[in-house]
């Protein structure tokens, strides 16, 4: 049976604190270190038509208005999408926010030169359909570029689990109540037991992309049974089509 109405009902609780969180984020610094991982893999385009998947309240959709580009936001939490268009409203940057299936595009074939998205992935209840949908959706050498994380890799591996005590909880995640919610939701979402970006490499690469890059920038090195064992977290994805 799907979850996806509780899994949207479940973020709808949530978009108060991601707009909050959004618009802090848009007035640092931090926010052009974003652009810049973004522009690193993007096509090289002075212009693109770009798709946010998963927008949340906005963040990279507007950064990449304020860069000049043209820019689809999708959520399909309602909240989210009113998050979002209030943001951009705020912000001066014109954006067309709808509300949507990521793993069931409302758009053209060969539409948009670059798709990005930020944590959304792991929470898909069909990731390869939604890889699939993705890549329907790009033009021929457009690229998408994922950044997401082996969210509840430690509901099903011991060693992460062990990692997120040693780490211990973020200062941002402290404020939020109901995360044993989610934490029920994803034991039965098929990413959480995948270790990733190795997955996801090998299913777009499956799907006929033409070439599949794979970054790492969150992980430690453990022992285990006397060899070494890489615990990734954080990672960017990037497909061209």
């Amino acid at each position: 049976m799907s979850q996806i109405r509780e899994i949207a009902a479940y973020w709808g609780t949530r978009a108060q604190g991601y707009s909050e969180r959004c618009k802090i984020d848009l007035t640092e610094d931090t926010k052009f270190d974003w652009l810049d991982k973004i522009c690193k893999y993007a096509p090289a385009k002075q212009q693109l038509n770009v798709l946010d998947i998963g927008c949340g309240a906005g963040f990279f959709s507007i950064l990449m208005a304020k860069a000049g580009h043209n820019v689809t936001s999708i959520d399909y939490t309602e909240n989210m999408v009113n998050s979002a268009i209030q943001n951009a409203m705020d912000a001066g940057v014109d954006i067309e926010v709808l509300q949507m299936d990521a793993q069931n595009l409302d758009f053209e074939d060969d539409t948009f030169d670059l798709i990005v998205t930020r944590n959304v992935t792991w929470v898909m209840e069909q990731p390869t359909k939604a890889y699939s949908e993705w890549i329907r959706v790009l033009q021929p050498g457009g690229r998408m570029i994922n950044f997401d994380e082996n969210q509840y890799l430690y509901l099903f591996d011991e060693d992460y689990k062990k990692e997120k005590e040693r780490r211990g909880e973020p200062e941002y995640m402290k404020k939020v109540h109901n995360t044993q919610i989610m934490e029920e939701l994803a034991y039965k979402l098929p990413l959480s037991k995948e270790v990733r970006p190795g997955w996801d490499v090998q299913t777009l690469l499956s799907l006929g992309v033409s070439n599949v890059t794979a970054d790492v920038y969150n992980k430690r090195m453990i022992e285990k049974d006397g060899k070494n064992k890489v615990l990734y977290n954080s990672f960017i994805v990037c497909a061209e089509k």
